[in-house]
């Protein structure tokens, strides 16, 4: 059997007492300047959630409603109906929308492709941004999050100029690819910064503020319906986090993770003094990637190497595998009812406007829930995934029965769990892999994800035929959930391959995979600055 860690060279760097590292953030504190970083983490992701909801309304279509008492109590005809003979519909049925969309100025009735299809290139875009997504892994934390952060904003802004709808989808997906990896750059960034107590509430309550920019989207968008005027402003909120970004210093755990040791510890120090506490003398170790070459001696990609160690190494092959199916579950589910918020009864504004609202409660749920040892991650994922399963199955079954008012309140649970089990999935996919591999794993996932992303739009038209699926699948996603995932609440993150839990019980191709990485690390080569005192 091919050992999936040959191809290391004796420069592989140690991974060192991860310890070190946790034990000077920890004696740091979360203090002022882990605050500064939270608000910045949670403003960022309310401009993502802004611009990824700027999808449900500038693929709008038009709807029908009637003009005459002929029609008064009817349901309205299909559009593909009406747009193949408008005629037969004059006087009693019209076109009407409160919003003017993208579909509206280059589609032509009938074209009821074109909207799905601009979440879908959009969640196509974010897809390929989720394969760089480990491009933070080599270039930083806060370089990438900045260079993300205004592309994103120039591309929704540049799109609002397309001459024809051809254009248009171009930059769309290029603005996915912006959010696609600066987003989960976003997440990383912080929660490396805080304590193990922290990790779990920052990561969650910085996701779920993607729900707030949801909500705010909303409410722009109903004062302002042309889709020009929404995407420009929410491109100009887009650009703010960046200023604040100017008082945050690289994430220290990074700047060890690539052998960086005197500038982690000059932030550390940095950071200290501004949570105003002493810095403690501990000797900070690295924990550098490992120097890469093939068997032959030539250079391999870093990317296809991390790419190599998730998927060839049984522990991190099967967490990477479920995770994903996981993320692809929850972005089908979240994003699908938010486009089926049209097919759910009533207003339009105001259901996408209550689905938004409800991941409130289910934020606070689980963030009270996740850090407990009686559910932790596990059982809180546990929980989403069924609540949500359980709501859009019924909310399926009542709609065959026409009982629309009950139907719509049990979508909206369906909504609560799926978002739950969405926050937790981040924060819980970040504590189960490594530093050196823990951007390229979540880059996998948040791919896996707008897979469902990019279904979606297309999904969300079969209305609660729909909604079936998305229960179904939940449901598969509880069982995995339960049986196959190990509980991290509470514990290190880990430095590398050697701390993830339970490679001491796994098979022995494994355990001699973390042994022949254990012998290449030399303790002695870990930071040159200070190899003669044997500390970091």
């Amino acid at each position: 059997m091919v050992n999936p860690l040959s191809g290391l060279d004796s420069d592989t760097r140690a991974c060192g007492e991860k310890a070190n590292v946790d034990e000077l953030i920890e004696a740091i504190g979360c203090g002022r300047y882990q605050c500064i970083i939270y608000f910045w983490s949670c403003m960022t992701s309310v401009m993502w959630g802004m611009q990824t909801t700027t999808n449900v309304f500038t693929g709008l279509d038009y709807d029908l409603r009637c003009v005459s008492e002929v029609c008064t109590g009817q349901d309205a005809p299909s559009m593909s109906r009406f747009c193949a003979d408008p005629e037969a519909y004059a006087g009693v049925w019209e076109r009407y929308s409160h919003t003017f969309s993208v579909v509206m100025e280059w589609g032509s009735c009938g074209d009821t492709w074109m909207g799905p299809l601009i979440g879908s290139v959009f969640f196509a875009g974010w897809f390929c941004g989720g394969l760089i997504g480990g491009s933070s892994d080599i270039l930083g934390r806060a370089r990438t999050s900045a260079l993300w952060t205004v592309l994103s904003a120039a591309m929704l802004f540049a799109s609002t100029f397309s001459p024809n709808i051809g254009v248009y989808y171009a930059l769309r997906f290029v603005h996915g690819v912006c959010i696609g990896a600066g987003s989960l750059v976003t997440f990383v960034f912080g929660v490396e910064a805080c304590t193990i107590k922290w990790q779990g509430k920052v990561g969650s309550t910085s996701v779920a503020a993607f729900g707030v920019g949801t909500s705010l989207c909303v409410l722009i968008a109903y004062h302002f319906p042309h889709w020009k005027d929404l995407s420009q402003i929410i491109a100009a909120v887009g650009v703010v986090p960046v200023f604040l970004q100017m008082f945050l210093y690289e994430s220290p755990r990074w700047l060890v993770a690539v052998d960086r040791c005197e500038t982690a510890e000059a932030h550390l120090r940095h950071i200290a003094r501004i949570n105003d506490v002493a810095y403690p003398s501990t000797a900070l170790v690295s924990t550098a990637r490992p120097v890469v070459v093939s068997a032959e001696g030539e250079g391999v990609s870093e990317t296809n190497m991390k790419l190599r160690l998730l998927f060839q190494i049984p522990i991190t092959r099967q967490r990477v595998l479920i995770m994903g199916f996981f993320w692809f579950v929850c972005s089908l589910a979240y994003y699908g009812l938010n486009f089926a918020a049209g097919s759910l009864g009533g207003d339009l504004y105001l259901n996408v406007l209550l689905l938004a609202l409800v991941e409130l409660p289910a934020c606070a749920l689980q963030a009270w829930m996740a850090d407990r040892p009686f559910a932790g991650r596990r059982g809180t994922t546990f929980a989403g995934f069924l609540t949500s399963s359980v709501g859009c199955i019924l909310f399926f079954v009542l709609s065959a029965f026409d009982i629309s008012a009950p139907a719509r309140i049990f979508a909206l649970f369906g909504k609560m769990g799926i978002f739950a089990s969405f926050v937790v999935a981040y924060v819980w996919t970040a504590e189960l892999f490594p530093t050196n591999i823990r951007g390229t794993a979540l880059g996998w996932c948040t791919s896996c994800a707008r897979i469902g992303g990019l279904v979606a739009p297309f999904a969300a038209t079969f209305e609660a035929l729909a909604l079936l699926l998305f229960g179904t699948l939940a449901f598969i996603a509880a069982v995995l959930c339960r049986m196959l995932l190990p509980e991290t609440v509470g514990k290190s993150l880990p430095e590398c391959l050697a701390d993830l839990e339970g490679a001491e019980d796994t098979n022995i191709s494994t355990k001699e995979a973390l042994s022949e990485a254990d012998k290449l690390m030399d303790i002695s080569k870990m930071c040159k600055p200070y190899a003669e005192s044997g500390s970091c």
